[in-house]
Order: C-alpha cells, then sequence, then structure tokens
C-alpha cells in the first residue's frame, strides 16, 4: 500500500495534475516493493492499482534516490496523493531471484573450479537467464565447465538457506565479503550470506557477497542450472551465460524436441541418434574421398 507523490513524463517531474489512460509515464511513490534495476539485476515488472484504474509497470528503475515505476494507464486515471497497492509480478520475480542467487552460485564455483584469480567483471540476471562476466586468461575447458556445473548443483540439491543483513562495510569487509564490480558503497552493506541458517550464523555461509538484489529463501527451489555458453568478450574477460528456473526447462524441452525429430528422420531410438549421425558423417567422407578420386 502506497501514495502517488510525483511522475515523469515528455515535460519532465510533476507533483500535480493527472495522468489518464492511454499516458505514458514513469509514477514516483512514496514508498515500493518494486525492485529498481541496479548491480546487473533488471527492475521488476507489475502493476499499481487505485479503485477501478490501473497502471502497468513494464520497468522499474532508479534516478537519484527516486525510484521509478515506467508504464502506461491502462484503465481510469491518477493524480498525485492516490493511494495505490503496488503488485509485483510474481512468476517474473520468482525467476529472477533464482538466476540472481545461481549468480551468487556460479562465482564460488568458478573460483572453486578455475582459481580464486577469478573476479566479477560484471552480470546480468533477468527472468529468463543470467550472465556472468569475469577475469580468465584462458577459455574455460570442456572439465573445468562441467566441475562448475556440477558444483552449483550439489549446493542446490542441499537445499542450504540464503541469509541476508545490513552491516557496517568493515564488518563486512573483515567475514570476507565480496563487492561488486564497479559498485560505490556507503557506510553500510547488505550482505547475502549462502549457507548460513540465521543472522548470527553468517560465518557458517561459504558464499558472502555485497549485495542489494532479490534472492531465494532457498537453494533448493532454484530446481536445476545449466551453462549454455562460455565466451570471451575482451582481452582477458570470459562470459558465461546459464539457466535456471524456467528458462532451463523450456530449453531442455526444445533440445528434447530436436532429438525425437532427429530419431523420427533417421529411424533409430533416441539414444542411437549421436551414433547414428557420427556414422553418417564418416560415410559422408568417406564417398566425398571416393568421388574426388573418380574424377581425376
Amino acid at each position: 500500500d502506497s501514495k502517488i507523490i510525483g511522475w515523469i513524463g515528455t515535460e519532465g517531474f510533476k507533483n500535480q495534475g493527472r495522468i489518464v489512460a492511454g499516458t505514458e509515464s514513469g509514477i514516483v511513490l512514496d514508498s515500493t516493493c518494486f525492485y529498481a534495476e541496479a548491480g546487473g539485476q533488471v527492475g521488476d515488472c507489475g502493476h499499481l492499482e487505485s479503485g477501478q484504474s490501473r497502471f502497468v509497470v513494464e520497468n522499474t528503475t532508479k534516478i537519484a534516490n527516486c525510484v521509478v515505476h515506467q508504464g502506461k494507464v491502462v484503465k481510469g486515471s491518477f493524480s498525485i496523493g492516490d493511494k495505490v497497492k503496488a503488485i509485483v509480478g510474481r512468476e517474473r520475480r520468482d525467476s529472477i531471484k533464482k538466476n540472481h542467487t545461481a549468480t551468487h552460485l556460479l562465482q564460488w564455483a568458478l573460483r572453486k573450479a578455475v582459481g580464486k584469480s577469478v573476479a566479477q567483471q560484471g552480470s546480468l540476471v533477468g527472468p529468463d537467464y543470467l550472465r556472468f562476466d569475469f577475469t580468465s586468461p584462458a577459455a574455460l575447458t570442456g572439465e573445468q565447465i562441467k566441475k562448475v556445473e556440477n558444483l552449483v548443483r550439489e549446493k542446490i540439491a542441499e537445499d542450504l538457506p540464503v541469509t541476508s543483513l545490513v552491516m557496517p562495510k568493515a564488518e563486512a569487509d573483515k567475514l570476507g565479503a565480496m563487492a561488486l564490480f564497479g559498485e560505490k558503497y556507503g557506510s553500510e552493506v547488505r550482505v547475502v550470506a549462502i549457507g548460513a541458517e540465521s543472522k548470527e550464523k553468517i560465518t557458517e555461509a561459504f558464499s558472502r557477497e555485497f549485495c542489494g538484489g532479490t534472492h531465494v529463501d532457498r537453494l533448493g527451489s532454484i530446481g536445476g542450472f545449466k551453462i549454455i555458453k562460455e565466451e570471451s568478450i575482451s582481452a582477458g574477460v570470459r562470459r558465461i551465460t546459464a539457466l535456471t528456473g524456467p528458462g532451463l526447462a523450456e530449453y531442455l524441452e526444445q533440445r528434447s524436441n530436436i532429438i525425437d525429430e532427429l530419431s523420427i528422420m533417421l529411424r533409430v531410438p533416441a539414444e542411437e541418434v549421436s551414433e547414428r549421425v557420427s556414422r553418417l558423417i564418416k560415410e559422408n567422407k568417406k564417398l566425398s574421398r571416393e568421388l574426388k578420386s573418380g574424377s581425376r
């Protein structure tokens, strides 16, 4: 439950007047449950309601200290001072939470599998996938990627708790909490600790990071984890793209459909598709060599 204190339109910030159906605007509330894009995590979507009026929030950003709910009035109208109910899109938020906590697990696993020289250079956490940029002198080997995936999956299977708390930055530094690349922090920071049952047991957490984003309460709710791409984006910096939750389920279903189609085309069981394709490639190479020899 909140109240409208202003909005941003084509003419800048307004603290008076009315916006009607069809108007695109950025509404500012006196308090909000919407997460504004920051720290690599995308902004929330959802809607604001006041009586019969409805405003669809398409993105949430921050300008100075103001959280701006960007979107459009789809029904009725809104005025300064109106009381509204702010409702976050729950399914989208839940997917983002899974990907964000998985990003913390990924950084921990990379440092375990590749070495402590791994340092975060950026990230993107959305509802469909997660992206993580990190320092590395060379591409990860297939064995390293598999080890990272297994480490993350093992922690998810353990269904460990995720705890967060706000503390003085100096105290967080002493705990060894990792800071986000390029981020500026004040005297107090929020620390997300994975593996700690409570704030009092934060030292038991295996992952501790400065983070203001949204996270799952327990790792088991992430469900699964899969790295789908590892690539170079600049000298000494690599990027991993990975999936969890609904995004992973959709990815696996698509791959399953491809295998089913190949199984039908090649007239072999799904488990024999790889062997059949390998045999066809060898036969094709042999025929190509014979054709070249015959044309001489």
